[in-house]
């Protein structure tokens, strides 16, 4: 850009002639007119020249070179005139005004290489930041697009985490209801082992009750069959003792006959025959009678025995013992009556032996005594013959001595016959007794014919109930043993599932110090990533310090295209005034005013392209306002997320509590909540990065 200034000195005619030499003049008045304008020159040198040491150490210009100097130049010519001057003092002033000139392009050349140079760091920083711009665009349009996945997930997590929660809620309620259930069934198992057992005990009280019912069936059928027996013996005996009642009193009667006629017939042949066989028919009558008597009391003392058992009231134990008694009377009357009949029998009969004797012993006794022995009746007849034989004397001796004795079996015998009559009476009121008895017994046995009717028809409908009792105790047990096995299958089941869910939770908690583990590093991760966020943040601050100062180096720019454009018009005013001053040099400053054109060309686009720059940079500050929008927005939602997080991870830790009684059907839930809640980490850690990348400090 810098050009050969090229000025030629157009000298004016002179009226002397010789060699002028462009040389400062030597007058007073020149030099004290000097001062005045080399004062500004040389100041402005020494600006200059601070100026180029301060340009070349600097990067960024910090202040514009000073205007008013090259105001002061500039309108100084303007000013001082006034009186004409010489040629010298024109030479000289034209030869600082060149100077000056050379010295203000030098400047405007080096200024305008400066704000070239500006500028093309400024379009490089602007491009970088625009680039910067893009990228944070994209990776905002990315951030948001990830914010949506992670929105949707989220979504699809609180679904899934929604129905884990209703997945665990049912099954609490069902375990709970298993639990209550299983309570119950306890209550309900030990209520039937009660019941059972009582069961048990009732039936074998039944079992035993009804042994003793069939044994004393038995007893009383066996009784029955006694009693049955013993009312069979008693008609028998009935029959019998009535027929050997009426053969007594048909030979009593003949007894009586005979003894009427032995009495009225006197004869000396056979009273003492007669007698003897009367003794004998009334010994053995009485000896069939005391037999007859005793067979009849012993049995119906056999049979009143039993009878006597069945009894059960007071009032028949008091006649059984009453007819009892009065049995043992008789029995011993007759006992003693017997004997005394036996006994009577044996002296008789050793009477009849020893008459026997005395009579045939000169014969020959032995046969006489053996025929004796053998037959009675014989040797009575055998007496009578001999007795008509014996002498007299010794026949009334014999007759006094039987009639005595007759006399004594007399009295015994009507002793006898009173004591028959009262065994009679006693008979008679035991036969009547016996009847009563009979009837007694008719009347129990038909009402124990009844009881025993009423009690086998109780123990058939007993039997019936047990049996029907023992098939619904049978269906029962059953049914129980049953509902125990499949309570059993349930328990074991349960059992079965509680060890499950115990490994399970084994596994959950193993998972859960791992995702504590992970969490921790996470943290950690977080905490550098927060650091990291700090930095970016931190050069984010110096970026806007860098935007803040290249605003500053906008508004210097700005300032100081013012102050050119002021210093341009002050030139144009100045090269009119040179214009009209000095024609000759028009094509200069024609040239000078096409270089000036040619810069303000430059200048203009210099001007278009920092309205392009405040355009961008414009656009940078809406962006740069919509990424700090963005960035609030995102650290809101990262904090939302944050509190989210922090729920659900209170949430999971209160349902890792829950999750205890989760069965085999929620393993691939619990792997999918896990897989989401790492997804949801990793993501949450990926944001809180790229918030601590675009969070400013």
């Amino acid at each position: 850009m810098e050009k050969a200034f090229n000025f030629k000195l157009l000298v004016p005619p002179r009226h002397k002639l010789g060699l002028v030499s462009a040389v400062k003049p030597q007058d007073t008045g020149l030099n004290e007119d000097n001062r005045s304008f080399t004062a500004p020159v040389k100041s402005l040198n020494k600006c200059f020249e601070k100026e180029t040491i301060s340009n070349s150490k600097m990067v960024l210009p910090t202040e514009s070179p000073r205007p008013e100097i090259t105001k002061m130049s500039a309108v100084m010519p303007i000013e001082k005139e006034g009186p004409p001057l010489r040629s010298s003092q024109l030479y000289y002033k034209l030869f600082e005004e060149a100077e000056k000139i050379k010295a203000w392009k030098l400047k405007m050349d080096y200024d305008m290489s400066e704000k070239d140079r500006n500028l093309q760091e400024n379009r490089r920083t602007i491009e970088t930041q625009r680039k910067a711009i893009q990228e944070l665009q994209f990776e905002n349009e990315s951030l948001s697009m990830k914010l949506e996945e992670q929105l949707n997930k989220n979504e699809d997590m609180r679904n899934k985490h929604n129905a884990t929660r209703n997945l665990c809620n049912i099954l609490k309620d069902t375990f709970e209801r298993s639990v209550e259930k299983m309570s119950l069934f306890e209550a309900d198992r030990e209520e039937t082992h009660g019941l059972f057992l009582q069961n048990h005990e009732t039936i074998q009280r039944m079992v035993a009750a009804f042994e003793s019912l069939r044994l004393q069936a038995e007893a009383d059928q066996l009784e029955m069959l006694k009693a049955k027996e013993g009312l069979k013996q008693l008609e028998e005996l009935k029959v019998r003792f009535e027929n050997e009642y009426h053969m007594k009193e048909e030979k009593a009667r003949q007894v009586g006959g005979v003894r009427s006629r032995s009495e009225t017939s006197g004869g000396s042949k056979g009273p003492d025959g007669k007698a003897k066989g009367s003794d004998a028919t009334s010994t053995a009558e009485r000896r069939r009678q005391t037999r007859s008597t005793a067979e009849p009391q012993s049995r119906m003392t056999s049979t009143a025995e039993p009878q006597s058992r069945m009894t059960s009231t007071a009032e028949q134990q008091d006649q059984a013992t009453s007819t009892a008694e009065q049995q043992l009377r008789a029995t011993s009357t007759a006992e003693h009556s017997h004997r005394a009949m036996s006994t009577d029998e044996r002296r008789l009969r050793g009477d009849d032996v020893r008459l026997a004797g005395a009579w045939n012993s000169p014969r020959g006794g032995r046969a006489g005594a053996g025929c004796c022995r053998n037959s009675p009746p014989l040797a009575t007849g055998k007496i009578s013959i001999a007795v008509t034989s014996v002498p007299c004397d010794i026949i009334k001796s014999s007759v006094s001595l039987l009639e005595e004795q007759l006399r004594e079996k007399e009295s015994q015998h009507t002793e006898i016959l009173l004591k028959l009559h009262a065994t009679q009476e006693n008979f008679s009121q035991l036969q009547n007794s016996a009847n009563q008895h009979i009837l007694n017994c008719k009347q129990e046995q038909n009402e124990l014919k009844d009881k025993l009717e009423r009690e086998e028809q109780l123990r058939r409908e007993s039997e019936e109930k047990q049996k029907s009792l023992v098939n619904t105790f049978e269906q029962t047990k059953e049914m129980y043993e049953k509902n125990l096995l499949e309570r059993d299958v349930k328990l074991k089941e349960i059992n079965n599932s509680k060890e499950q869910l115990a490994l399970q939770i084994k596994e959950i908690q193993v998972t859960a110090d791992s995702l504590q583990s992970s969490l921790e590093s996470e943290t950690r991760r977080v905490q550098e990533l927060e650091s990291e966020f700090i930095s970016v943040s931190r050069e984010l601050c110096n970026r806007n310090k860098e935007l803040g100062i290249i605003k500053e180096v906008k508004v210097e720019c700005d300032s100081q295209i013012q102050a050119l454009k002021l210093e341009m018009d002050t030139k144009e005013n100045f090269l009119k005034s040179f214009d009209e001053k000095i024609k000759e040099d028009e094509v200069k400053i024609l040239q000078l005013t096409s270089e000036l054109e040619e810069k303000e060309a430059e200048i203009n686009s210099l001007k278009a392209k920092l309205q392009a720059t405040d355009g961008q940079l414009s656009e940078a500050l809406k962006k740069e306002n919509e990424l700090s929008n963005n960035i609030e927005r995102l650290k809101k939602d990262i904090s939302q997320y944050k509190d989210r997080y922090e729920n659900l991870l209170e949430r999971f830790n209160l349902q890792l509590l829950e999750k205890n009684t989760v069965q085999e059907e929620s393993d691939p839930k619990a792997e999918e909540m896990k897989e989401t809640l790492e997804k949801m980490k990793i993501e949450v850690g990926k944001l809180e990065v790229e918030k601590q990348q675009l969070q400013p400090g």
